[in-house]
């Protein structure tokens, strides 16, 4: 048994473990999911995709990783975890090789109910404020937010690193973002 970084030559067992651990999604989901990952820019010192559990020479778990340097400091979002029944009681293990970076803040940006108990036993806590992206269509009227449709001057009226991230969803398919006003982050001024 090991836990070793996800290799491109993984990812075919990777969507197919994906599949099986998260049903509702379709394979098309997924398949979209591990080129977005493929094209991001690689945080160095991280894995490009995230970690698998191998048995015997089988991929039996996954825990995908999303990681970004943002205003100079490096974010980890652990995504998408799911070990095989028989090899459940590993996937702490898992948890634990991921996290292990000092000065990295980690996040479960939305860990399932099985991994919640996990994350609250490595320290996690609930967190939240700041931009938030998202498909538009979704969009909400709210007092303290505003839906925006990216164009040169709205990205203009951001800092560099957080244009990087907004061009880097663009690039993905995102077209719109949804800015929440807090005390942390303020909403540049678009008029």
């Amino acid at each position: 048994m090991k836990i070793r970084e996800i290799a491109e030559n993984d990812l075919a067992d990777i969507i197919r473990l994906l599949i099986e651990g998260f049903p509702l999604r379709n394979p098309k989901y997924w398949k979209t999911g591990i080129d977005h990952l493929t094209r991001r820019p690689e945080t160095k010192g991280f894995p490009r995709y995230g970690v698998t559990l191998e048995v015997n020479g089988q991929l039996q778990g996954v825990l995908l990783l999303l990681t970004s340097t943002i205003h100079g400091s490096i974010r980890s979002n652990l995504s998408s975890w799911y070990v095989r029944e028989p090899f459940r009681n590993y996937a702490t293990f898992m948890f634990k090789r991921v996290t292990r970076v000092p000065g990295t803040v980690y996040m479960n940006l939305s860990p399932s109910p099985a991994a919640l108990p996990i994350a609250k036993a490595f320290g996690f806590k609930p967190y939240t404020g700041g931009v938030m992206m998202y498909d538009g269509r979704s969009a909400f009227k709210s007092d303290c937010a505003q839906s925006l449709s990216m164009t040169g001057k709205h990205l203009e009226a951001f800092d560099a690193e957080t244009r990087n991230i907004i061009v880097n969803h663009l690039r993905m398919g995102q077209r719109f973002i949804q800015h929440i006003m807090s005390s942390f982050h303020q909403l540049p001024n678009f008029a």
